[in-house]
């Protein structure tokens, strides 16, 4: 799906399918996420499960930014049906330009529309809280550390917030 054009530059949002992009996920994960980490930290064992999703943000042909949504139960509710998001990366060079936002934001519709979800969720670095918040994720529980990555807050996302605008 084409979002939109820019002086002659193609954005493009896809649904990734996992055999032909994983090595181009796994590499935008590794140099984003875990510059100095061993490498297989990029490796998700979701990664090719068949309720796992993987999405990206093409500009004319290259990816940009991906994220991953995993069905996964909310550790504070077990009950609602949950997909957990993971691996969210845009490339240095197309951060702060609303790719993120327009990754997160079409994903969450996407998944929204195709599976019974009713929460997305997140551990979202300490660093990126806002981005979140800006993006309507609510943060639950205290501050935790994640060995060798850093601080984090559990977030949420309220999927059955756009069943009732849609």
């Amino acid at each position: 799906m084409i979002l939109y054009r820019r002086k002659n530059i193609k954005i493009n949002f896809k649904h990734l399918r996992t055999t032909n992009y994983i090595e181009q996920i796994r590499n935008i994960r590794k140099k984003i996420l875990y510059t100095h980490l061993p490498t297989n930290l990029c490796f998700y064992k979701e990664d090719f499960l068949s309720a796992t999703h993987h999405f990206g943000i093409f500009i004319d042909n290259e990816l940009v930014s991906v994220l991953t949504l995993i069905k996964n139960f909310y550790i504070y509710n077990t009950k609602l049906p949950s997909y957990q998001l993971r691996g969210m990366a845009t490339k240095t060079e197309f951060q702060r330009k609303n790719i993120g936002k327009s990754l997160l934001q079409k994903s969450l519709h996407f998944i929204n529309l195709r599976t019974n979800t009713s929460l997305v969720w997140c551990n979202a670095r300490k660093n990126v809280l806002n981005f979140y918040s800006k993006n309507e994720f609510k943060k639950q529980g205290s501050l935790f550390y994640i060995k060798n990555i850093g601080l984090h807050y559990t977030m949420y996302f309220d999927c059955r917030l756009l069943k009732k605008q849609y």
